[in-house]
Order: C-alpha cells, then sequence, then structure tokens
C-alpha cells in the first residue's frame, strides 16, 4: 500500500504556498474561496511548501475559462486545486503537492487508477511564474493524498470493485497494488469509462454498473437474456445447473441446490429434497418404491427388493431368517422344519432309550422323577419348537446320567443305530448308482430324444446325492428318479434296470528450612539427599487429565499431560524422556511449567528437586504438603528421574559429538538439526527419493515436540532451502553431513540458533534403507503381475461358464415352449379378443373403456392421442412375450405378458411407424375374470412389467432364465 501521510504541522497555504507577498495580503483573502470563474492574479513566486513536496500537475489549458472548467471537474474526485499561469502563457491546474519520496509510485498509481490525466506530471514550480486562483480554505493542507475526496473517490472504486468480486481488501481509500490490480481488472471485464480521467460522474457509472454484481459485461448480457437481474443469483444459478431465475426459485422452493438433482427428483414423484436425499441414499428411484418400502421399515432398495423377492410379510421375520443366512421364505420354513425335525428325533432317541432301560431296570430310585420328565418330553415333542425340545431333553438327560450301566446303555444303542443308519444308505446308495448306470447307458443311446433334457438333468441330480449321508437326501432321489421313469415310460428302455427299493424306516441325528513436623506422608519430599528428584501426580477429582483406572492403572483422559517442574531445567532431553513414559498412558501432548503454590490442583504430573523445594518459603511449601496429607498428591512410580536424567547426559553427550563431528566434516552420515519455532516442517536436504529416509524422518519426527505431525519437504538445493529456514518454514531440517555443515556454517553467520537432536544414522543404515524399499518395490510388482494373471484366469472361467449356462438355457427354454406352448397361445388368443375389441372404433368413434373388459386408461389415452394427431391404427401384431403363474389372494392363477406390435398410418403425413407396448393380466378361469392388466411401452418392460411380476410373485413357465433360477 503507498504511503499517504500527513505533516507534523500542515502545510499551509498562506504561510507557504504564497511565501512574503501571502503574509501582506488581506486576511479576508485567506478565507476567500475564489471562484474559478474570477480569477485573483498574484504576482508571486510559485514555491513548493515543502522542502520534501512537489507539485501534480494534472492539465495545462490556453484560457483561464478553460482551465477554471478542468479545476472544477477535478474538485469533486481530487479536492482543492489551483491554477497558475505559466511562463508560456499557458494556464496549469494543480492538484496539491506529493511528497518527493512517494511522488512518482503515487504519480502512477493516481494514473492507473485514471484519477488523472496520462499527461500529468510534477514539477517543483519554476515554470510557473502568477498564481491566478486556488480553491483551499485558509490552513488548509497541500498533501494531495490527505485530501477527502481523493479518499472518498478511491473508496467508491474499491467498493465497487468488491462488488463485483473483484477486489477482496478493506474499502479504507488507500491506494495500493490491490486497488489497481482490481481497477485493471474491471476495465478490462466491462470497458474503460469514457475520457482521459475519472470525474464524478464517471465514478459514479462505475458504480452503476457494478450494482448488479455482474462480473463482466458479457456475463450480464447473458444473464440478463436468461432472465437473471443480480450476479449473485445468476452465478448461484450457474452453480447449480439452472437455465433461469423460475427454474431455480421453484428448485429452492422446494430445497434443491442442483437442478441435476431437482429433474431427478420430479421423475421419481418426489415432493422434497429431504426425501428425495433420503430416498437417493437409499438407492431408491421412485416415490411411491420408497414409501412403501419405509412403510416396511426398509431404508435402503436392495434390503426392500430382497424383503419383496423373500416372500417374506413382514419385516421382523425377514430379518431373522436373514441374520440365519436364509434370503427366501421357503428355505428359512425349511431349514426351521429341518431343526424341528432333527430336535425331535433327538428327543425322541432319548425318549426310546429311558424306556428301553427302564424296563430292563426297573428298581432305579428316582422312577418317578424320570416319568414325570419323560412325560413332559412326551407331550412336547409333538408340539413343541426345538427350545422346548432341547430344555425337556436335558431334564430328562440329567436324571438318566448318572444311572448306573445307563452311559454304558446308551453307547451300545449309539453304535447301533450308527450301524444300521450305515447298512440304509450304504444300500440307498448302491440303489442310486445303479439307477445312475443304467440311465447314463440310456443317455448313450438316445443322443437325440426328446427325453434328453430331463434324463441329463436328473443325473446332475443324482451325482449330488449319491454321495451324502442324508438318508432324507438320498430318499428323495430315489422317489425323483422313480418319477422320471414312470413319466417318461423308460423302464422298458433301460436294461439291466430292476426299480428302485421302498423306502426304509428313517433314522434321525445332534511437597526451607521451616518448622513442618515430619510425617509418614510428606516424608517423601522432607526427608532424604538434597540432589533428590520427588516425582509425583495429582490423585484428587480436580486433576486436569490424569484419573486412576479400576486396575490401578493411570490415563489420561483428556490426552494432555500437565506437567510442573521445581529445581528442575527444562530441556529438548528432558521432554522427550517425559514423553516416552507418559505416551504410554494416554497423553499425546506434554505441557511444562514451573511449579507454583496452585500446582497441586492445576498439573497432573509435579517433579520436585528436594533442595529446592526444602529452600522454598513455607507458603509456597505448605500447599504441597497439605496435599501429601490429604491423599492429593502421591508419588509417581512410573516416572524415574535417574533414569531420565541418565537419558539427559547421554543425548547431551551425543549431541556434542554429533555438532563436533558435522563441524569438522569427520562424521558421516544423516542427522537433524532444530531451530527454535512452534510450527514448521521437517525439511529434507537429500538427493535421494525420501521413501529411502522414511524410517529416519519418522524416528527424527519423534524426537521433536509437536501438538500436530509435521508436514514433510523435500529440497536438495541448499540455495533454496536456506531461505525457508531463515523463514521459520523448516522447524526440523535433515541431511548429510556436507549440507548440515553449509547450513549450519550458514546460521551461525546470521547469529540463528538451532540445536542438534541426538539421532544419527550411518551411511550403511541409509543403504540397507534404500534395498529394502527395492525389495519392497520388487515384491509389489511380482503380487500385482499375479493379481492381474489370476483375474485373466477368473475372466477366462467365467466365459466358460456363462456359455455353458446359455447352452443350458436354450435346451430348457425349447423344453419350457414346448410344455405351456398351447395353453399360453390359448391364453394369447382369448387377450386378443380383448384387445381387439379395445382398439376397434365403435360407429366410427373411439371405443369407450368403460364398456370393455381392457381397462387401462393410460393405454387407451395414449391410442386416442394418436387419433387425435392424424395417426390411425393399421394392423397389430401380438406374441408370447411371457407366460407363467402368479398367486392372487393365495390362489395360483395363470397370468400372460403379451408384446403387440400397433403399426400406425398417417394419411397427411404418408407415413407409418410401429408402437411397442406390453400387456401383462392375470387370467381367472375361475371366475371368469382378467385382472390386474397393465400396459407398457416395450423399453420399460424391466421397470413397469418387472415390478409387476415382482409384486404378484410370477413365475415363469416360457422363459429359460426364471426357470434356471428355480432349479439352482
Amino acid at each position: 500500500m503507498l504511503n499517504m501521510r500527513t505533516t507534523g504541522c500542515c502545510v499551509l497555504l498562506a504561510a507557504s504556498l504564497l511565501g512574503d507577498v501571502a503574509l501582506a495580503a488581506p486576511r479576508a483573502f485567506l478565507h476567500h474561496r475564489p471562484a474559478f470563474g474570477s480569477p485573483l492574479a498574484y504576482n508571486v513566486t510559485l514555491q513548493v511548501p515543502l522542502a520534501n513536496a512537489i507539485w501534480l500537475v494534472v492539465s495545462s489549458r490556453p484560457t483561464y475559462e478553460q482551465a477554471s472548467i478542468v479545476a472544477q471537474s477535478f474538485a469533486a474526485t481530487l479536492g482543492p486545486t489551483l491554477i497558475a499561469r505559466s511562463r508560456n502563457g499557458s494556464f496549469a491546474v494543480l492538484a496539491g503537492t506529493l511528497f518527493k519520496d512517494k511522488a512518482k509510485p503515487n504519480l502512477r498509481t493516481l494514473k492507473e487508477l485514471r484519477l488523472i490525466p496520462n499527461d500529468a506530471f510534477l514539477s517543483n514550480g519554476e515554470g510557473f511564474n502568477e498564481l491566478i486562483s486556488h480553491s483551499y480554505t485558509a490552513g488548509s493542507s497541500t498533501d494531495l493524498m490527505t485530501q477527502a475526496p481523493l479518499i472518498n473517490s478511491v473508496k467508491r472504486l474499491q467498493m465497487a470493485m468488491a462488488r463485483v468480486k473483484l477486489y477482496s481488501g478493506t474499502a479504507d481509500g488507500l491506494m495500493g497494488p490491490g486497488t489497481v490490480k482490481a481497477f485493471t481488472a474491471y476495465t478490462s471485464a466491462f470497458g474503460g469509462p469514457p475520457g482521459d480521467y475519472l470525474d464524478a460522474y464517471a465514478i459514479e457509472m462505475i458504480e452503476q454498473s457494478a450494482r448488479d454484481g455482474f462480473q463482466s459485461t458479457a456475463e450480464r448480457q447473458v444473464a440478463r437474456a436468461m432472465g437473471f437481474e443480480d450476479g449473485e443469483t445468476y452465478t448461484e444459478a450457474v452453480k447449480g445447473g439452472f437455465s433461469s431465475p423460475q427454474a431455480l426459485f421453484q428448485a429452492r422452493q422446494r430445497g434443491f441446490q442442483t437442478q441435476q438433482d431437482f429433474d431427478a427428483a420430479m421423475s421419481g414423484g418426489f415432493d422434497s429434497a429431504e426425501e428425495f436425499q433420503t430416498a437417493r441414499f437409499g438407492g431408491f428411484q421412485t416415490v411411491d418404491e420408497y414409501r412403501t418400502a419405509i412403510r416396511f421399515r426398509f431404508g435402503t432398495r436392495t434390503d426392500y427388493v430382497a424383503f419383496r423377492s423373500s416372500g417374506f410379510a413382514d419385516k421382523d421375520s425377514f430379518q431373522k431368517a436373514r441374520e440365519r443366512g436364509f434370503v427366501d421364505k421357503t428355505s428359512f420354513e425349511r431349514a426351521v422344519a429341518a431343526d424341528l425335525k432333527a430336535a425331535r428325533a433327538k428327543a425322541g432317541i432319548l425318549l426310546d432309550d429311558a424306556q428301553v432301560f427302564i424296563r430292563l431296570n426297573p428298581q432305579i430310585i428316582n422312577l418317578i422323577e424320570i416319568a414325570d420328565k419323560a412325560s413332559v418330553l412326551g407331550v412336547t415333542l409333538s408340539t413343541g419348537n426345538p427350545s422346548n425340545l432341547e430344555q425337556a431333553s436335558s431334564q430328562l438327560s440329567v436324571l438318566l446320567t448318572p444311572l448306573q450301566g445307563y452311559s454304558e446303555f446308551v453307547s451300545a444303542r449309539d453304535k447301533e443305530r450308527a450301524e444300521d443308519h450305515r447298512k440304509h444308505v450304504l444300500g440307498d446308495q448302491q440303489e442310486l448308482e445303479a439307477a445312475r448306470a443304467a440311465l447314463t447307458k440310456w443317455v448313450a443311446g438316445n443322443i437325440s430324444s426328446s427325453k434328453l433334457p430331463q434324463v441329463v438333468q436328473e443325473l446332475k441330480l443324482l451325482g449330488d446325492a449319491i454321495p451324502s449321508d442324508d438318508l432324507d437326501r438320498l430318499q428323495d432321489a430315489k422317489q425323483s428318479v422313480s418319477v422320471l421313469i414312470v413319466k417318461n415310460e423308460l423302464a422298458r428302455e433301460l436294461p439291466g434296470y430292476a426299480g428302485l427299493g421302498t423306502e426304509g424306516a428313517p433314522i434321525e441325528q445332534t511437597e526451607p528450612n521451616a518448622p513442618f513436623a515430619v510425617t509418614p506422608a510428606n516424608a517423601v519430599l522432607l526427608r532424604g539427599a538434597a540432589d533428590d528428584v520427588v516425582v509425583l501426580f495429582n490423585a484428587s477429582a480436580d486433576a486436569p487429565s490424569l484419573v486412576r483406572t479400576l486396575n490401578g492403572g493411570f490415563s489420561f483422559s483428556q490426552k494432555t499431560a500437565s506437567v510442573c517442574l521445581l529445581g528442575i531445567d527444562e530441556t529438548p532431553a528432558l521432554k522427550r524422556g517425559l514423553r516416552t513414559v507418559l505416551t504410554t498412558f494416554g497423553a499425546s501432548v506434554l505441557k511444562t511449567t514451573v511449579c507454583t503454590s496452585r500446582s497441586p490442583q492445576r498439573n497432573d504430573i509435579l517433579i520436585i528437586g528436594r533442595k529446592a523445594f526444602l529452600e522454598a518459603t513455607p507458603s509456597f511449601a505448605v500447599a504441597f504438603l497439605d496435599a501429601l496429607e490429604g491423599k492429593m498428591l502421591r508419588p509417581f512410580a512410573p516416572i524415574d528421574y535417574g533414569k531420565l536424567a541418565s537419558r539427559q547426559k547421554e543425548e547431551t553427550a551425543l549431541v556434542a559429538e554429533i555438532a563436533s563431528g558435522i563441524s569438522a566434516g569427520t562424521r558421516l552420515g544423516f542427522g537433524a538439526f532444530e531451530v527454535p519455532s512452534s510450527e514448521g516442517h521437517l525439511c529434507l536436504a537429500i538427493k535421494e527419493d525420501a521413501v529411502v529416509h522414511l524410517e529416519m524422518t519418522q524416528e527424527v519426527a519423534a524426537l521433536v515436540e509437536t501438538n500436530k505431525p509435521m508436514p514433510v519437504i523435500s529440497e536438495p538445493s541448499l540455495d533454496r532451502l536456506y531461505p525457508l529456514i531463515l523463514r521459520d518454514e523448516c522447524r526440523v531440517i535433515y541431511g548429510p553431513t556436507s549440507s548440515l555443515q553449509q547450513i549450519t556454517r550458514a546460521l551461525k553467520r546470521d547469529e540463528r540458533t538451532f540445536t542438534f537432536l541426538p539421532v544419527w544414522f550411518d551411511n550403511e543404515t541409509v543403504t540397507k534403507a534404500a534395498r529394502k524399499l527395492a525389495d519392497i518395490e520388487l515384491a509389489q510388482t511380482r503380487r500385482l503381475e499375479a493379481d492381474r494373471l489370476a483375474a485373466e484366469e477368473r475372466a477366462r472361467l467365467a466365459e466358460i461358464q456363462r456359455k455353458e449356462e446359455l447352452s443350458q438355457s436354450v435346451v430348457i427354454e425349447a423344453e419350457l415352449r414346448k410344455a405351456s406352448g398351447p395353453a399360453a397361445n390359448a391364453r394369447l388368443a382369448k387377450f386378443v379378443t380383448i384387445l381387439k375389441a379395445a382398439v376397434t372404433p365403435v360407429a366410427g368413434q373411439p371405443f369407450d373403456a368403460r364398456n370393455s373388459k381392457f381397462s387401462n386408461v393410460d393405454f387407451l389415452a395414449w391410442l386416442h392421442a394418436q387419433t387425435n394427431a392424424g395417426w390411425e391404427l393399421d394392423s397389430v401384431d401380438t406374441v408370447v412375450s411371457d407366460y407363467g403363474d402368479v398367486l392372487w389372494k393365495s390362489r395360483k392363477l395363470d397370468a400372460l405378458v403379451t408384446q403387440a406390435a400397433f403399426k400406425l398410418k398417417s394419411r397427411e403425413r404418408g407415413e407409418y411407424r410401429t408402437e411397442c407396448f406390453l400387456f401383462a393380466i392375470v387370467l381367472d378361469d375361475e371366475f371368469e375374470m382378467e385382472r390386474d392388466l397393465v400396459a407398457a411401452p416395450c423399453k420399460d418392460e424391466d421397470t413397469k412389467i418387472g415390478t409387476w411380476k415382482i409384486g404378484h410373485e410370477f413365475a415363469s413357465r416360457w422363459r429359460a432364465t426364471a426357470s434356471v433360477d428355480e432349479q439352482q
């Protein structure tokens, strides 16, 4: 900012501007402000008021009248002016004086701000021989930079620039680079104002132009073409992607910040941004689906879709099943049934064993109690759940187990049952193996048979079932094979096949010398060697951070340890040692102070030199002794000051060796030093990659007390690094001997203090770190390559599997359509009749949907709209898109999805076009009704028709994909 200053005593117009002539003039002149149109000529030498000032000439005119007009134009923007006759006869307009040391910069700035013309110049007054007139008041200063009009003009410009976001400084009327930069940017965006300089009118025009906040003329034109009246609203709209104020207003009314979100919400039917954001976070696209999910207490679409597909009617049952790993009602109920079956089998075995054992041993003494528990188990067996059965079985087992011989009896019975189970399993496996062999042989001889897909599928199921030892599964497999053979009449075509045997019986499975008395509590401070150091902790509830844990440990609940020192020098080595100990108790920040009489209440840890304490005044010591007596201060065993002192001594010696070695250049390796600064970075003066020195720099950083991690800067150039150190941008400097030597010599020369850190790494350590890094990078490269190869292999196998599944789906779909084709075509014919009645005009007028079985108003409205637009229906081609079963009020009904191609023609246009629609309908033969008709363009099949299928639990008997999913 340029220096705008005033003199200690004002540059007086009467005493200095006009010299001796002025002093002889009447006082009435001194208080007279002559009008510029009435010249008062004084033959004077136009001296500069002060030796360090110079006149500023802003214009020159051939006549006084012209000069007077120009002077008046500057009055509003610069302040009082003078008119003097030049030696060449012209009339010069002077805008006061400038101090010589700042005259040229101020002149340049005034020109850059267009407040004076570009031909304005500085003059010492020698070129003027007569003062014609002036507008200064008596006693006022001629210093232009202190004139209120000038300051006000600059302030107005600053405020205008701020409105268009070009000036961010204070509107104080002080001229500087920021103001000039902003004005230059303004003229670049809006064009320069007319004229050679800014007059009051021009400044007012600038203010008016900036009032609406637009940052350029082009932006204003674009914004107003879009309907925006101010820059703030326009900027907000552009940021949100809005194209008009109306769109912005509508979106803001509903809480939306961007056009994209607003459009998405509107298309989904959402009324507010809050609901839309919540729904989108959950994955929902439409408000209907979201609100339906909320009614069922689901917050995500993934969970809601899974729920709808599961078959459960409420969330609690669905969650219970999913917690057990089940995704649908059928499999969950099957597992529950299996659990119940297993529990009943176990309870039945227990009852059977109890009955046989008691029958053989009727003399047992607790027979009545056993009978009571057995009866409870018997009743529970048929009505209880697995938990009830387990409880009843446990109560009976507790009574039976202590009986003599019972354990051996049960062991023998278990062995018998296991053997029997093994025999049954083996028998069933042999029968199934025989059936598989016969069916395999049949496949070899009937590769083109229409029965082949069913036989192949059965063979796959047999291959999965035969290794099992689950009798129920083996029995189900036997029954499935029998059904296959009977249904396809294969008995005669299976040479050597004798048929499967009958089912066997199932078997189930499971603180100076003051007159203080020495007491046991205060002896820790009052007795002992004077050189001893005592460490105490604040055991009161007022401790700032330290608390005692249940197991007798310590913890700093606020993560900060407040430590006071008495008679102990605070050194970096001491603080490092304290941090090492206290960090283990959760203290990440260490604050050290000198102990005062309030320290027993205000510090967590107190480290007290006994000599200093004994030499203290009684008023100081009493607070510590009272706290000891009240058990508020206690010895802090984790800090061994002897070890801290030894560490401090070792570090001091190491630092001295490092400093000496670096100065002499004899200690080779890498080290670090710290400069006194609470902020700054860890600067690395190394040529290698910073990663190579990562472990070393981490060890260095651990020695420095910081409240937050130090950012790391790597700068191998010492010429660029040293200025950073001088600007306190570097707190710690790490580097090799040569770099540390050069930097520390420069710091000593510049009388800057620094301290070496007690850490040193020889060159071999750095070399090992580099090798380790290279090994890690090599291993990572190998791992990435292995991952790439594995991914390619997975992709190859997935492609093979996809092709196999596609081949299988073709076979299955052909079989499905062969089996369901007649029924589907019959249903199609019936629907075509309904559709034809709906789309055929009646007596030259569109058919009224109220008189038709065709109840989809949306489709009829579309069809009528086509007619009104001059399109008439030429033909309709229909085909079965899907056919299967749905559940409607617990009844299983047929459902048909028909694809219809409507060929339309326009006589006026001479054109044809085809529109594709899908119609889904439930066919209720029992009540002779067509229900839940829905129509949708073919492009909306996944959304509308897919939703209809999910809602009706549609099971396809036409498309292979659905069939494969059911089998899996």
